[in-house]
């Protein structure tokens, strides 16, 4: 493929070229860099949907239990102990998951680039 080393004066004028003509490098590399963030974007929204359903889950198993309870357990320090241990313990599950979704975008470095070996002909 031919690398477009043409000024952004000449590319710009050539912004309705038909199809079939080559892009150039810099089309090609934003295009790419597009793509990657495309993909970073809905890796994101998949680790901030599975996130947000196991806190929903979580809060409601929190919830339940305290419905469980009646006026006179809740008054109970000893019941109540256990529940509120949960509870934080939940809380605590919630954050770390929260900490580990990568939430890095943007083009990758060439040099964290995988390297493929190239095909001889």
């Amino acid at each position: 493929m031919p690398y477009d080393f043409r000024s952004q004066d000449q590319r710009t004028a050539d912004s309705g070229r038909t199809p079939g003509t080559p892009i150039g490098f810099h089309e090609l590399r934003q295009a790419c860099e597009i793509s990657a963030l495309r993909e970073d974007l809905e890796r994101v929204l998949q680790d901030t949907g599975a996130l947000r359903d196991s806190i929903e889950d979580a809060v409601e198993q929190v919830r339940q239990r305290f419905a469980a309870l009646t006026a006179e357990e809740l008054a109970n320090s000893e019941t109540m102990a256990p529940l509120l241990q949960f509870a934080v313990s939940t809380l605590l599950s919630i954050r770390d998951d929260a900490r580990r979704i990568n939430t890095q975008t943007g083009p990758v470095d060439d040099d964290d680039r995988p390297t493929r070996a190239v095909a001889e002909s």
